[in-house]
């Protein structure tokens, strides 16, 4: 049992095979003398996050002071900036971590 043969072809027979010709790579220029990084001791928004962090517990306190339930909503939820709200959780993820808060399921009616 032989493989079937081809038995047509399309194109010209006659065409030539065109040769690519090779590229030739240019050799990297350095830039500038290699520099590394100083160390960075605080940075702004480490700073915002730190004062998010103890506005968040000083609420906290309040309403725990006044034996009144604090909803993650209003904690976190801003209505005009979704960024805003989006950098509360992150803060609120912290501060879960730290132990400082902790989130619960409200019980059913």
């Amino acid at each position: 049992a032989e493989a079937p043969s081809a038995s047509f072809m399309n194109g010209p027979m006659d065409a030539q095979v065109k040769l690519r010709a090779a590229h030739q790579r240019r050799r990297a220029e350095p830039l500038g003398p290699v520099t590394t990084a100083d160390a960075v001791d605080d940075t702004n928004a480490e700073q915002q996050t730190d004062h998010a962090m103890k506005r968040m517990v000083k609420v906290m306190k309040e309403r725990k002071s006044k034996k009144e339930t604090l909803t993650m909503e209003e904690l976190a939820v801003n209505p005009s900036s979704f960024a805003q709200f989006v950098e509360n959780v992150f803060t609120l993820s912290f501060l879960v971590k730290d132990g400082e808060a902790g989130l619960a399921m409200p019980e059913a009616p």
